[in-house]
């Protein structure tokens, strides 16, 4: 699994739960992780969120819609710093705010 899922894909951990993606680079305990999610079908009910890294990933049940805008995440995340974070943010919201004129 060496790309970048695309949110609203749906996976499954250890414990056969279905995860849905909602989320790039989540942070849990101080560590940051690959993916944010929650509980499928259910969906952020009582804040039940999970962060997991690609390693986690048992199986891929469905992949979620991709675009021209999730090739550029993948990119921009796969370059990700997180020792400059605020750095890697500011050239996510530059990339979507050129898009928007």
């Amino acid at each position: 699994m060496d790309i970048l899922l695309p949110l609203g894909t749906i996976v499954t951990l250890d414990n056969d739960n279905k995860i849905v993606i909602i989320g790039y680079k989540g942070s849990l305990k101080n560590e940051i992780k690959d993916y944010t999610g929650c509980l499928y079908p259910h969906g952020l009910i009582d804040e039940n969120i999970f962060c997991f890294n690609k390693s986690d990933i048992k199986k891929i049940l469905f992949y979620g819609y991709q675009t021209p805008e999730l090739y550029k995440m993948r990119e921009i995340l796969t370059n990700y710093d997180s020792k400059n974070q605020e750095k890697s943010i500011k050239e996510i919201q530059e990339y979507f705010n050129e898009e928007e004129e």
